[in-house]
């Protein structure tokens, strides 16, 4: 049995790591792009801390986050993979009060024993935990999986869903509206024309109100899901044609699955576009998608939209190497801002963590790569939340020792100066550590990731950081 510990002493990696690390903000104006802005960590800007972890490890083999929320009541879910014997794996769920103590936890194992995968979960308004992911049948295909659970921890209902294909449907994303019904998506097997696109919708109990899907002349996939006050439903994903290749595609569907309207953003090698990350508030539909340039390898390709449909602009990202820059993450906070979290390969074959921010207008107001400049070595973003000051919180991992790799998460400002980094060196040291999901709550930020033990095993490890 684990317990929270606390590290009140302890910090995430000491300041010679900082010493040697600086970040170069590429601040933007309308009509020029001002390269060379080194900046270090403030003097007056505060440190993060360590505040407590709560590693997480069920089983003799291994456990790893995917995904965390935060629950009405105060509390912090966080759901990830367990494998139980080196062959089969099972969900679990497990919910963490303000001070990290364990109040529960739950693994699910389907009645086949197979690979059971969590993908993400959400938590509805009155508290209630909502998982989806993909069950593996029998005969090898997988099913969307759905499962409900209350505040307390007991379990409501799980919902298999298998498309009419009979083939490998697979769950990506889960949301809930304002009356606790439950929105998930993903993708379905089709007998004809390749996988398709797919929406379900679930009431409170359960009961599937309606499937929506999107079906193309190819395969075509949701990857990640957003609801609005009106119980809007809008994906974003990914939809493949012969003639061009794969398409980034936003979908909007009412509260009753009609399809409002569909767009799918190709690139101008015509070649593929992967959609990413969706968000909606009051500014419109967001989506972060990556593009295959001219000239320029793999970009950054964000958009936004009018909850109507309108779309009122594209930006692209490219780094300065022309490389690969690939989105993880997206985030948006209340002034309309657009963070996106990632990697790039600036200089090859360093790999370096990318941190961008767009205001609401489409305006780059910065871009940073960040790498471990001492030993050059590679570092990536999986995962952004907004500091609430028009900054925000990258984390992800960092290469540090020549096979070591740590949990990292670095804050920078609303002008995209780099303020403070933490890296966290799991107990087995040299090992493969990363964090892999945010959120910011209650002035902590609290992080969800994993830490090799010994190869293969790993353990989940939920932080709680003093920002």
């Amino acid at each position: 049995m684990h317990v929270r510990r606390t590290a009140t002493s302890t910090r995430l990696r000491s300041h010679p790591r900082f010493a040697s690390r600086t970040a170069v903000a590429v601040l933007l104006t309308t009509v020029a792009l001002l390269l060379g802005a080194v900046v270090c960590s403030s003097a007056s800007a505060a440190l993060m801390n360590l505040v407590a972890w709560y590693p997480y490890n069920a089983t003799a083999n291994a456990e790893t986050s995917v995904d965390m929320a935060t629950a009405p009541d105060g509390k912090y879910v966080l759901v990830g993979n367990q494998n139980n014997d080196g062959v089969h794996t099972d969900i679990f769920v497990a919910k963490f009060s303000a001070n990290l103590d364990k109040l529960w936890s739950h693994p699910w194992n389907s009645a086949v024993n197979g690979v059971d995968a969590a993908a993400a979960v959400a938590v509805d308004r009155f508290g209630n935990v909502l998982v989806t992911g993909t069950s593996y049948a029998k005969n090898g295909f997988g099913d969307i999986i759905t499962l409900k659970y209350s505040s307390g921890g007991r379990l409501l209902w799980p919902r298999r869903f298998n498309g009419t294909g009979n083939a490998t449907d697979l769950g990506y994303d889960v949301a809930a509206d304002s009356a606790g019904n439950v929105y998930v998506t993903g993708m379905t097997g089709s007998k004809t024309n390749g996988p398709d696109l797919i929406v379900l919708k679930y009431s409170p109990s359960g009961a599937l109100l309606w499937k929506a899907m999107y079906s193309g002349p190819l395969q075509d996939d949701g990857v990640a899901l957003a609801v609005d006050g009106a119980d809007n439903a809008y994906v974003v994903g990914d939809a493949h044609s012969s003639k061009n290749g794969y398409d980034a595609l936003t979908i909007k569907f009412d509260r009753n699955g009609v399809r409002k309207w569909a767009h799918r953003l190709n690139g101008p090698l015509n070649a593929n576009e992967f959609g990413r990350a969706i968000g909606v508030n009051s500014k419109g539909v967001f989506v972060a998608a990556s593009s295959q340039g001219s000239g320029t390898l793999v970009d950054v390709l964000v958009a936004r939209y009018t909850v109507a449909g309108a779309r009122l602009w594209t930006r692209r990202y490219d780094s300065p190497a022309h490389l690969n820059d690939i989105p993880n993450a997206m985030a948006l906070d209340a002034a309309g801002n657009i963070y996106v979290a990632g990697t790039s390969a600036a200089v090859s074959p360093i790999i370096r963590a990318l941190g961008l921010k767009w205001d609401a207008t489409g305006h780059l107001k910065w871009a940073v790569l960040e790498w471990n400049k001492s030993q050059t070595r590679p570092e990536e973003y999986y995962a952004v939340v907004p500091s609430g000051t028009g900054g925000a919180y990258f984390a992800g991992w960092m290469q540090w020792a020549a096979t070591g790799y740590d949990a990292w998460i670095d804050r920078y400002s609303a002008l995209g100066a780099f303020e403070s980094g933490l890296g966290k060196d799991g107990v087995a040291g040299g090992a493969a550590d990363a964090i892999k999901c945010l959120v910011r709550r209650g002035g902590y930020v609290w992080a969800g990731g994993y830490q090799e033990l010994a190869n293969p095993d790993y353990e989940a490890v939920f932080y709680k950081i003093s920002p």
